[in-house]
């Protein structure tokens, strides 16, 4: 069995990274239904004014959603 083995060389670039800042948000419901935002209780304008504002932010936006387990 041979082995064959290649060479690709390629120019990469070189230089400072841009980071990227994310802010993470927490939005949960609870059982009862309260919303909840990075565990803050917000009601539902709210909870859509704050979601644009992320949304125009110049930073990333992560929303982990995590409803209650019981939830349905």
């Amino acid at each position: 069995m041979a082995i064959r083995s290649r060479l690709l060389e390629a120019d990469l670039p070189v230089g400072d990274r841009q980071t990227t800042d994310t802010q993470e948000i927490a939005l949960a419901i609870t059982r009862t239904g309260a919303l909840l935002w990075n565990g803050q209780q917000v009601n539902r304008p709210e909870l859509k004014a704050r979601l644009a504002l992320a949304a125009a932010g110049p930073e990333e936006t992560v929303i982990r959603f995590e409803p209650d387990a019981s939830t349905s």
